[in-house]
């Protein structure tokens, strides 16, 4: 509660116009959600009680510039009975200076006559004054319009978010459209005829790649999309919670009342079918108007997800089968090298060569064996062991893809052998 007051003594009759004045106390004084003006007075005997509660709600609407507008706040008002008074309930419906908070007013004006009527109380049978009894509800309206409060930020809320989504639905489809037009133009088979998004094959990775990066750039559009609309989706159910919270406590603001006068807060009830029948609804309408925007970008990313995935589990294949084959080949070479290593002087056959002697020397002429060079050993082990693994390499990289092809025959005949076997 921001305000309370009361006129001191209460048997001392002051203008309606008072009301103005404790406004202007409270003018500068802002709530979180919003405020409620909660009014109440005496009506002399034998007077109309709704033509003086009009009368204070000019005054306590004295800032609102259009009195069309003050004459339609009026006639939507809601009317009921509360310890044996009568209430109005209006909402505001304008905006004024102070539109972001003042949001409605409940004018209760009681009979003069109970002025100074004692009031048993149910319970402990004790007389009380009616300014009391009217006064211990205090904390029943307070709470009561705190869910009303709460009901109309969320309305508010989710008609914000409503235009930002529109705004971004109209990006989203933007962005489909581009992509639909890329996929189009990329993705035509023989005929001539155009496939869908969900055909692309993983072979157009061109076409892939431009869809992803249109994806990518449109990344926090739809972020802002989705995040939004889970956000409307949340204004709805505080609605719907505040709304069920405010139901109940009218029944027992009721409930509590009846032992101290006639108490029929139908006219508040009136406010909740006007937001289970008109705004719950309308909020439950463009949820789900707005959702299917989310929808068909999401079953678009699926399967553009489901190529790319195999794009990057091709590629790891491939860079699996390279790895495979160097390592394969360099083992080898590796293993030949060493096996080549202690048999090269037998393998190669070193070279002899003759000595001519001269002429005239009686010592006949001999074969001389020349030594092996040790690099030229070296590259011989060197050269042999890369043409082993050179050939192995080859081999493995020939024969990778027909055991890849024979484990995945193995895989698919495995469930149908299971499968036999059970019946």
């Amino acid at each position: 509660m921001l305000f309370d007051s009361s006129i001191i003594p209460p048997e001392q009759c002051q203008p309606i116009e008072s009301f103005q004045t404790l406004k202007s106390l409270v003018s500068h004084t802002q709530g979180n959600l919003g405020k409620t003006w909660l009014l109440s007075g005496y009506y002399p005997e034998g007077s109309e009680p709704k033509n003086l509660a009009k009368e204070i709600f000019k005054i306590i609407r004295c800032d609102l510039t259009t009195p069309q507008g003050l004459s339609w706040e009026w006639d939507q008002h809601s009317t009921g009975d509360f310890l044996g008074g009568k209430f109005y309930w209006i909402r505001s419906l304008y905006p004024t200076k102070d539109s972001l908070t003042e949001r409605a007013f409940l004018i209760i004006l009681y009979p003069e006559t109970q002025l100074d009527k004692k009031i048993p109380h149910p319970e402990t049978q004790l007389d009380e004054e009616f300014q009391q009894v009217a006064g211990n509800f205090n904390q029943y309206w307070l709470e009561l319009f705190g869910y009303q409060n709460k009901i109309f930020w969320a309305q508010e809320q989710a008609l914000s978010l409503k235009r930002e989504l529109e705004t971004g639905f109209l990006k989203i489809r933007n962005i489909l459209a581009e992509i639909k037009l890329l996929a189009n133009h990329k993705n035509k088979n023989e005929d001539g005829q155009i496939q869908q998004v969900e055909d692309i094959e993983v072979e157009n990775v061109i076409a892939i790649k431009e869809i992803k990066a249109i994806i990518k750039n449109s990344a926090g559009t739809i972020a802002d999309y989705a995040i939004n609309l889970s956000y409307l989706k949340i204004q709805l159910t505080t609605i719907e919670t505040q709304l069920q919270n405010h139901r109940l406590l009218i029944d027992h603001i009721e409930t509590q009342g009846q032992p101290f006068g006639k108490t029929n807060l139908d006219g508040i009830r009136e406010f909740n079918k006007v937001v289970e029948n008109r705004h719950i609804k309308q909020v439950e309408q463009d949820y789900a108007s707005l959702r299917p925007g989310l929808e068909a970008l999401e079953n678009l990313l699926h399967p553009i997800q489901s190529l790319v995935d195999l794009e990057e589990g091709e590629r790891d294949r491939r860079l699996e089968n390279w790895i495979a084959v160097i390592g394969i080949g360099m083992g080898t070479a590796s293993i030949a090298a060493s096996a080549i290593a202690n048999f090269v002087e037998k393998i190669r056959q070193p070279q002899t060569i003759e000595t001519i002697p001269p002429s005239k020397s009686p010592t006949p002429s001999t074969p001389q064996t020349l030594p092996l060079s040790p690099w030229s050993n070296f590259w011989f082990a060197f050269l042999i062991s890369i043409a082993i693994g050179s050939a192995f390499s080859l081999l493995t990289l020939i024969s990778l893809p027909i055991v890849r092809s024979w484990s995945s025959l193995g895989k698919k005949l495995q469930p149908s052998k299971k499968s036999n076997i059970q019946k």
